[in-house]
C-alpha cells in the first residue's frame, strides 16, 4: 500500500510472472479481457500487463490472439507453482466461460 509520499514498499514474498496468450472473437476487448483476469484471480494477480494483440495466420479467420504478463504474488507468504497453477486455470475457465476463449499454445 502507498503511503503520502508515492512510496510503495518493497514486497517481502517473490513474484512469479506468467504469459498467458488467449484465443478471442476479434470483437472482444482487451479491456473487458484483463477485467476478468483481475476478478477471476483478484488474491494473487498483482500486475497485469497487456503484451500483444496478434491477427492473422495462424490464428483463425475472425478471432485474435491476446498475451498478458501476469504476475502473481502473495503479501502473506510465497505462492506455491500450484497455486500459481490453479489460478491461472480459474482465469482461463472464467475468459472460456465469458469470451469462448481458449488457451494459445
Amino acid at each position: 500500500e502507498r503511503d503520502g509520499y508515492g512510496y510503495e514498499p518493497v514486497p517481502r514474498f517473490p513474484a512469479i510472472p506468467i504469459d498467458l496468450s488467449v484465443i478471442v472473437p476479434v470483437a472482444t476487448l482487451h479491456v473487458d479481457v484483463a477485467g476478468a483476469i483481475r476478478e477471476a484471480a483478484p488474491e494473487t494477480v498483482r500486475r497485469l500487463d497487456f503484451v500483444a494483440d496478434f491477427r492473422g495466420a495462424p490464428i483463425p479467420e475472425g478471432e485474435k490472439s491476446l498475451t498478458y504478463r501476469l504476475l502473481f504474488q502473495s503479501a502473506e507468504r510465497t505462492l506455491a507453482m500450484t497455486e500459481v497453477q490453479a489460478a491461472v486455470a480459474t482465469c482461463l475457465e472464467v475468459l472460456t466461460t465469458r469470451f469462448g476463449a481458449w488457451q494459445r499454445g
